[in-house]
């Protein structure tokens, strides 16, 4: 993937794979247990390219709404 994240959603459709969601750090000071949540960028794999890209969701939810997804 070109963005790191973990706990995020995936699936595979039509022989591509999808990742969204989830979080990529965590917060600092008091709020260390804060989880700092991924974008509204979901990536798209294509194992015959092997190569990722970007896909932006339109009318994505709030940025939470996309953390454990």
């Amino acid at each position: 993937m070109n963005s790191a994240r973990a706990n995020f959603a995936h699936l595979v459709l039509d022989n591509m794979v999808y990742a969204f969601g989830g979080i990529i750090g965590k917060g600092t000071g008091e709020a260390k247990h804060h989880p700092i949540v991924a974008s509204t960028i979901a990536e798209k794999y294509d194992p015959v390219a092997d190569a990722w890209s970007a896909i932006e969701v339109s009318g994505a939810l709030p940025l939470a709404a996309f953390g454990w997804s």
